[in-house]
């Protein structure tokens, strides 16, 4: 049994936590059109560090490990997306290093013994810009290698 881990970063709410959504870039939700702030090393370090400390958790609560969530609705795909990263520093020139970060700090905290899945967007119906199939392959053949997930 698995721990499903994500954070939907820029296509959260800030409706019930009146904070602000954290995102790649301050790109604006097409569906509710909200404004994510885009965030810093302070943001990206404590969502580094959540990942890793939920993961722990749920491995001590005795799952077999965790799944990180790189779907449609996460933060890490917003990163991976040339439709929501719009940085110009390392994470918007590499837009698979947060995930890979992710990864190597969940390995970390759960240890060899455990299973670390990855969930991926592979295809976001946006061939301009967004993730498409080809991506997708890239991608996973990229992240096969961060850490043995």
């Amino acid at each position: 049994m698995l721990a499903g881990l994500g954070h939907a970063g820029g296509q959260g709410s800030s409706a019930y936590s009146q904070s602000v959504l954290w995102a790649p870039s301050a790109v604006a939700d097409v569906a509710s059109r909200e404004l994510p702030m885009a965030m810093g090393r302070p943001e990206i370090g404590a969502l580094i560090e959540g990942f890793a400390a939920s993961a722990r958790i749920a491995v001590d609560a005795g799952l077999d490990g965790v799944e990180l969530d790189a779907g449609p609705l996460s933060v890490l795909r917003q990163f991976h997306s040339g439709l929501t990263n719009l940085r110009d520093d390392e994470f918007g020139q590499d837009r698979l290093l947060l995930t890979r970060d992710v990864i190597t700090a969940v390995r970390r905290a759960v240890g060899p013994d455990h299973i670390v899945g990855l969930r991926l967007s592979c295809d976001e119906l946006a061939p301009w810009a967004g993730v498409t199939p080809e991506h997708a392959a890239d991608q996973v053949e990229a992240l096969a290698d961060s850490s043995t997930c």
